[in-house]
């Protein structure tokens, strides 16, 4: 922009200023409407921009969420890919959105800089007029043309970076506009990107779609093949059991028609059939009995044999060592076995050791000539003193093998060894042994009578075949009797006659009594029956006699081997003990209680006194809840009538279960679930946390038959089974089934009694 510079005359001065005086005034008043114009337009595009703000935040808060929706369906094998699709469009649907709003908050931004520009432009001209005008009117006619020209030159400067700025300007729009097409063409490279990969996750979902389509039918195919085998199985196991049923009936109905003769011979069938197999029973005990007998004796005579082949041969070593000593007692000088040391040193490398000479005395060798271990004898009987106490503990120890292994025969031998020599082998003042093996029975008493889990324990007992001993807490005189009349009892220990406090021993003061007992009778088996008493008791007392108790035992297969159930009942375990003294607790329903025999009287065992100290014990009995009914007890019980959860309530399980048990003279019990759930108390519970039973008939009414509970009962004669679900688990175990609902049957059951 040029400037005009022309000379203006100092008379028209006046008229000038007079005449831009009031043209200021006017152009002051339009630059203001002017900028309050200016200044509503950018103020509503500064709203524009903020809303476009706001608007962009939420887009890309709804990009962001459709991208991580995006990326679930994408890394999701359950996602379809028509929902991958439909995610992708939503996606591209928002990316579009956000760039929408962005470009127009540009525009609007790139507005606003221009408004404010020109209004800065503006504003600074409209400043530079007035104070133009102010000058000329204040300033002489004769300063006017320099003032002008001054400020020509002002506004040629203002003008000239007034342009510049707009150069400016321009350049960054230009530039900011350069930057947004970059960052298009990097969304629209992103969107590619985005593209190609979905396009690769869309290929990948169809292979996977395909494997598993394959997966399916592969799938389907075993599950048809299982299928037809599960039919043959069933088939399998249908003919097995219409086989297994078919039996079933031939035995029933044998059973029938023998139950029918006898009933009309006058004969209880029960009792004849109990009878029967009792007799086969203890018949075949007896045969494995004579057998294991034999056996134990061919071991032994083997053992016998091989000791007394091992004792020759030392006899025969010593004698020779004897020969040895007495020849060279006789060579007083030791002049050849000093040769032969010399010898032995010249020929060898020996250490600087201490070892004896022919002579008996101390040699020291020098250890710069020679080397040796330190276990070296020279001479004739000169072994190491290490040697020599080893050696005289070895026949120290194979003397007692011998000593026992004769005491053993001459057991065994009875009346009709009695002619053969008697060989007693015995140090100098040692004391001779009463017995080789003893066992201590841990018997328990209740009104003079011995429990049942005792009398059941003293016949598992008589299996070891070991001379055997009773030992009775408290109680009456009667009671030891009892036990004295017992067959293989040959002494019984009576502690404390009469003693009330035994009545309820402590386990303390009991286990000490017991190892106090069994460590002066010198007993190798320490036995009694599973109860409550003996099992807090008989632990203690082999924790000290540090041995390990085995509990639970339901058989007897050797002295020193057991079998005992675990698992509740799932597995039986073969326990063998090497403990020198073994503490056996043994299951009273695996064994039948011992009775003693017709002439009891005339062999009755030796009964003796002891006193025990049970006034010492840290435990105080209080008080015991007796529940006095008519019906037989549980664990002695011949016919148990239980029931289970089916029962619904309380009152349900005595209005059906009482009936029941009253006809037939039975014990009432429950599972584990009727207990808990209150339908009964707890000292009726059968299982494997509770009583275990083996009556000669359990009826088992509304009871799945949890393994839990079928370990409290598999001891039992006969069970009968009352259940709705024909696949519960109590029929595997029971001898006769009826599936039904046990509202019916259970009272006609009832009334047909």
């Amino acid at each position: 922009m040029q400037c005009d510079t022309t000379t203006v005359s100092p008379e028209l001065d006046a008229e000038e200023a007079a005449e831009d005086g009031s043209s200021l005034v006017v152009h002051k008043r339009s630059e203001r409407r002017r900028d309050r114009a200016l200044v509503r337009e950018l103020e509503s595009l500064r709203y524009v921009v903020k809303v476009k703000s706001v608007r962009i935040e939420e887009a890309r808060k709804i990009l962001e969420m459709e991208e991580n929706k995006l990326s679930k369906l994408s890394r999701s094998e359950l996602s379809k890919p028509q929902e991958v699709g439909e995610q992708q469009s939503r996606v591209e649907s928002a990316w579009r959105l956000v760039t929408e709003h962005e470009y127009l908050r540009d525009l609007a931004l790139l507005e606003v800089h221009r408004l404010e520009s020109s209004a800065l432009a503006t504003r600074e001209q409209s400043e530079l007029g007035s104070m133009e005008a102010s000058m000329t009117a204040a300033v002489a006619a004769r300063k006017l043309q320099d003032e002008l020209k001054r400020a020509h030159r002002d506004v040629q400067r203002e003008r000239t970076k007034f342009e510049e700025e707009e150069a400016q300007q321009r350049l960054e729009a230009e530039r900011n506009f350069t930057v947004a097409a970059e960052v298009r063409k990097a969304q629209v490279a992103v969107r590619k990107r985005l593209f190609d990969r979905q396009q690769a996750v869309r290929a990948k979902e169809a292979e996977n779609d395909e494997i598993r389509r394959q997966m399916g039918e592969q799938a389907q195919a075993r599950v048809l093949s299982l299928r037809r085998s599960l039919l043959a199985s069933k088939a399998r196991i249908k003919r097995r059991n219409d086989q297994r049923y078919a039996e079933e009936l031939k035995k029933l109905s044998e059973f029938e028609e023998e139950k029918k003769e006898l009933l009309e011979q006058g004969l209880n069938p029960y009792e004849v059939f109990r009878t029967r197999e009792l007799e086969e029973k203890k018949a075949w005990d007896q045969l494995q009995a004579v057998e294991l007998g034999r056996m134990r004796k061919e071991a032994l005579r083997k053992k016998m044999q091989y000791e007394a082949k091992v004792k020759a041969a030392e006899v025969a070593e010593r004698a020779r060592e004897r020969v040895l000593a007495a020849e060279f007692q006789r060579n007083v000088s030791g002049v050849a076995d000093k040769e032969r040391f010399g010898a032995f040193i010249a020929k060898h490398s020996i250490g600087g050791v201490s070892v004896l000479d022919p002579l008996g005395k101390a040699a020291r060798i020098d250890g710069s000539k020679v080397t040796v271990c330190r276990d070296m004898s020279f001479g004739l009987g000169r072994a190491s003193r290490e040697v020599i106490e080893k050696a005289k503990a070895e026949v120290a120890a194979m003397e007692r093998s011998v000593r026992m292994a004769l005491k053993r025969v001459r057991a065994g031998r009875g009346s009709s060894d009695s002619s053969n020599a008697q060989v007693t082998v015995r140090r100098v003042g040692e004391k001779p042994e009463e017995a080789l093996f003893s066992t201590l029975l841990v018997a328990e008493q209740r009104g003079g009578k011995l429990e049942k889990s005792s009398l059941c324990a003293a016949a598992a007992a008589s299996q070891l075949h070991e001379e055997l001993s009773v030992m009775i807490a408290g109680g009456p005189r009667e009671a030891a009797e009892a036990a004295a009349r017992l067959p293989g009892v040959k002494k019984v220990y009576h502690c404390n006659p009469d003693d009330a406090a035994l009545e309820h021993p402590a386990a303390d003061t009991f286990a000490n009594a017991v190892v106090k007992l069994s460590k002066e009778m010198g007993a190798s088996y320490v036995v009694a029956g599973n109860s409550s008493v003996m099992r807090d008791s008989l632990p203690r007392a082999a924790a000290v006699l540090d041995t390990q108790p085995i509990t639970d035992v339901i058989k007897v297969l050797s002295n020193d081997t057991f079998k005992r159930p675990m698992y509740a009942g799932n597995v039986v375990a073969t326990v063998k003990s090497t403990d020198p003294v073994k503490v056996l607790i043994f299951r009273p329903t695996a064994f039948e209680p011992a009775e003693a025999p017709q002439d009891a009287a005339t062999t009755a065992a030796e009964i003796i006194k002891t006193e025990i100290d049970a006034a010492t014990s840290s435990i105080k009995f209080l008080s015991e809840a007796d529940k006095s009914t008519e019906k037989p007890m549980l664990q002695t019980a011949q016919v148990v009538v239980a029931g289970g959860r089916a029962l619904k309530d309380e009152k349900t399980f005595d209005s059906v279960l009482d009936p029941l048990a009253e006809k037939l003279g039975a014990a009432l019990g429950a599972t584990r679930a009727a207990v808990d759930a209150g339908y009964c108390s707890n000292d009726l519970q059968i299982g494997q946390t509770g009583k275990v039973v083996a009556p000669q008939l359990y009826i088992a009414i509304g009871i799945s038959g949890a393994i839990q509970h079928t370990a409290g009962i598999k001891d039992s004669k006969c069970i009968v089974a009352i259940n709705k679900d024909a696949e519960a688990p109590i029929f595997h175990v029971a001898d006769y089934g009826l599936v039904g609902d046990l509202y019916k049957i259970v009272p006609e059951l009832t009334a047909k009694l």
